[in-house]
């Protein structure tokens, strides 16, 4: 459910950013011994192609992922995270009205989700997500913006990827830091990295709950089929 983009362009900030990469920044992030790292190179995020993004996963993902959780389709990720939204779950025509589903469509994906254990059918005919503990395996995603000198491309890219991330943070070379740099990101929740002879974050990302959007899910359910 993941799309990277194809025939990236060998400039010199994706030499920089590879350069970055190298340094095992994100594993700061996964420091217990029950969670795995994967770096993602390029992903499409909705907004867009992120330079990088980090996901940290539960490995017990390996022990409870089915072939049924692999046949989930868009339409199935939509229905669960609205599900998520809601909380108190929603009858099937309750679902057609706030999502638009034509009601074969709804039921067919209501089926693939039953089946892959990722709903519970109420006996009063509401739907509700299934604990969340149980089907979303990832800990945290963190995303980076690498740019050599354009600071405010790079914080509208990071804002952007707060929607579906835990933490966003834009990536510099050490001698593009500047004070008023700096201040553009104060309470925007995006944090600062500045990478020379070492990393060094330079502002704090405000971490957040995730899953946020379609895309958290998108991630998990990557992971979930590519590692499991």
């Amino acid at each position: 459910m993941i799309q990277r983009k194809r025939n990236q362009v060998d400039t010199e900030e994706y030499r920089f950013l590879k350069s970055f990469l190298e340094t095992g920044f994100f594993e700061r992030f996964s420091r217990s011994t029950r969670n795995d790292l994967v770096v993602i190179e390029e992903p499409y995020t909705g907004f867009g192609y992120a330079d990088a993004v980090g996901v940290i996963y539960d490995k017990s993902i390996s022990e409870t992922w089915t072939d049924a959780r692999n046949a989930l389709q868009g339409d199935d990720v939509k229905i669960l995270h609205h599900l998520y939204l809601t909380k108190r779950g929603r009858c099937p025509e309750r679902l057609i009205l706030e999502l638009g589903f034509p009601t074969r469509r709804l039921s067919r994906a209501i089926d693939r989700l039953a089946r892959a254990g990722m709903i519970i059918q109420l006996k009063d005919g509401r739907i509700k997500i299934q604990s969340i503990n149980k089907i979303f395996f990832v800990k945290e995603i963190v995303a980076v913006e690498a740019k050599l000198r354009d600071w405010k491309g790079a914080l509208t890219q990071s804002r952007n990827n707060l929607s579906f991330c835990s933490r966003s943070y834009s990536l510099f070379p050490t001698t593009a830091i500047r004070p008023h740099i700096k201040r553009q990101y104060t309470d925007t929740g995006v944090g600062i990295v500045s990478h020379g002879s070492h990393n060094r974050i330079e502002v704090a990302s405000t971490k957040r709950t995730i899953p946020s959007n379609l895309s958290s899910w998108h991630f998990n359910e990557y992971i979930g089929r590519t590692f499991s």
